[in-house]
């Protein structure tokens, strides 16, 4: 699609088979929300939606059952430093399962997470972080962050939300 261009899909579940890749200024919209349109990974790994545009927005989906591979940022979303927006969705049942998988749910380095739906997501070995999203930039806000964990003997990992240290650029309101 070119830039500018809003791409509606219908009421539904979506198996994937691999990335969603979103690199130019388009917004992809389900017609009746994220209760409605569901994007299906398989739990293999490194499987998930990048949002890798300033301008690139995703709105109104569901996206579950993402896994990040070993060293892979973002079971269910990456938001790349070039940005994106997620509004209204459900990022739900992702996990990271390798070592420095950083965020089951989420990993974001610029962009906007906006009221979405953020729940059920695992990180599932020692030396990882952010089970429901990993923050290392951009604005996270008005979202609902439940029922996300993670495993740790070694560190404090953030079950829900994870802030990197070094993050300047974030913001959480």
């Amino acid at each position: 699609a070119a830039d500018g261009a809003t791409i509606r899909v219908a009421n539904g579940t979506y198996p994937i088979v691999s990335q969603l890749l979103l690199t130019r200024a388009v917004t992809l919209q389900s017609t009746n929300g994220y209760a409605s349109t569901i994007i299906q990974a398989p739990q293999v790994s490194g499987v998930r939606l990048i949002l890798s545009h300033a301008d690139a927005r995703v709105e109104g989906f569901t996206m579950r059952g993402g896994a990040s591979g070993n060293g892979a940022p973002g079971g269910g979303v990456l938001i790349t430093g070039d940005g994106g927006t997620l509004y209204n969705c459900r990022v739900t049942g992702n996990r990271s399962q390798a070592y420095d998988g950083f965020g089951a749910g989420i990993h974001m380095i610029a962009g906007r997470v906006a009221r979405c739906v953020i729940d059920a997501n695992h990180q599932a070995i020692d030396s990882v972080r952010g089970g429901g999203v990993y923050h290392a930039g951009g604005i996270l806000e008005n979202c609902l962050i439940l029922t996300n964990t993670t495993y740790s003997m070694t560190q404090n990992s953030g079950g829900g939300v994870y802030f990197y240290r070094s993050s300047s650029t974030g913001l959480m309101r």
